[in-house]
């Protein structure tokens, strides 16, 4: 019974935890944030993206990412009383927001062939990102 009440908790707790940072996250850190990634990408490629056909909004500044990768971490030492490496978070951290600017110049990339497959893949790239945020969070714990 105790493990089926863990999983309750940890439900309750992720919930909680992901919503209130995505809260502070996007009313403190994201526009800043979409703005750097805006101010790099723009930098680094020039003309070669079609930017009109997008918008760089606050949600896609990588917060919603880390949120959730917290919410997990946080939702799973509490509710399983597991132990984090602190390290293997802050490292995370840095690894999600680059594998987010990542996310984003293959989405702008994919535009170069055709609007649809750039949604396609903006589409397909919260899979991949899903997926590796549920394998650093599992890395993250001692």
């Amino acid at each position: 019974m105790k493990i089926k009440n863990q999983k309750y908790l940890f439900i309750i707790y992720f919930i909680i935890v992901y919503t209130l940072l995505n809260i502070l996250f996007l009313n403190t850190i994201a526009i800043n944030l979409i703005n750097l990634w805006e101010y790099i990408i723009k930098h680094l490629f020039g003309n070669l993206f079609n930017y009109q056909a997008f918008i760089f909004v606050p949600v896609c500044s990588g917060v919603i990412s880390l949120s959730i990768y917290l919410g997990i971490i946080i939702a799973g030492k509490i509710a399983y009383l597991k132990k984090v490496k602190i390290k293997s978070v802050l490292y995370t951290v840095l690894l999600l927001w680059l594998v987010n600017l990542l996310r984003l110049i293959i989405v702008l990339s994919a535009e170069k062939l055709s609007l649809t497959l750039a949604k396609i893949t903006h589409i397909v790239s919260w899979f991949i990102v899903g997926a590796i945020i549920l394998y650093l969070a599992l890395k993250s714990f001692k």
